[in-house]
């Protein structure tokens, strides 16, 4: 997807005085550590998820990976309409 190209594998997103970096801040009001920080904390409270089985990388059509969840709850969050 974009979203993952763009937001996840691009490491200029992951430094947060990038043009890339401040857009993700502006997208989804949260620095790049921080959202990682939230979706290490989702795997590890939820370790009865085998996530590599649910990794849609390896496997298109299954189920999204937990970072595109985490960055589209955020989106929707940081929209405040």
């Amino acid at each position: 997807s974009i979203w993952w190209t763009k937001y996840i594998v691009d490491p200029r997103t992951k430094d947060p005085t990038t043009w890339e970096g401040k857009l993700f801040r502006k997208r989804f009001r949260l620095p790049y550590p921080v959202f990682e920080h939230i979706v290490e904390v989702m795997r590890h409270d939820n370790e009865e998820y085998d996530w590599e089985a649910l990794d849609a990388t390896k496997d298109p059509g299954r189920v999204a990976p937990l970072e595109l969840k985490v960055l589209s709850a955020l989106r929707i969050l940081g929209r405040a309409e």
